[in-house]
């Protein structure tokens, strides 16, 4: 719990260094997004950690939420872990990236993988929704419902 200003100034600092971070590799890894389509807002902001413009979307249909906290993710990182073990004892040359789903009573899954992956499928639906042929999630959200 925050019991002076001092704590509180330092933790949103985390915060704030944590979301320019990602704010920066997301604008390094996708190729279709410009800097002023995506804007780091302040932690006493009432919205998405990164703001997306309505134009920007439309290829990237995504809200960012940062969270950096000294503890509290260790069952989720254990979970990665056991992951990237299982995929290290497979044995293959090629590629694969570990992935863990979590899921707590009564709440929905999750899917838990490496930032840099995540923003690299952010980059790969960006430049389908823009060159290929592929749906966005809310339309293909609303397919399934019909």
């Amino acid at each position: 719990m925050i019991t002076d200003t001092v704590t509180s100034f330092a933790r949103k600092e985390k915060g704030t260094k944590f979301q320019q971070e990602i704010l920066d590799k997301v604008l390094e890894q996708c190729s279709l997004l410009k800097k002023e389509d995506l804007q780091s807002c302040p932690a006493s902001a009432n919205s998405e950690d990164i703001r997306v413009t309505d134009g920007a979307r439309q290829i990237f249909p995504f809200s960012i939420e940062c969270k950096h906290l000294d503890t509290g993710f260790s069952k989720a990182y254990k979970t990665l872990e056991q992951a990237h073990t299982q995929m290290r004892n497979l044995g293959r040359a090629d590629h694969i990236e570990p992935i863990a789903f979590i899921k707590e009573k009564d709440k929905e899954p999750l899917a838990v993988l490496s930032a840099e992956y995540a923003i690299w499928l952010f980059n790969l639906v960006s430049l389908l929704l823009k060159y290929g042929d592929l749906a966005s999630p809310a339309v293909l959200k609303q397919e399934r419902v019909e």
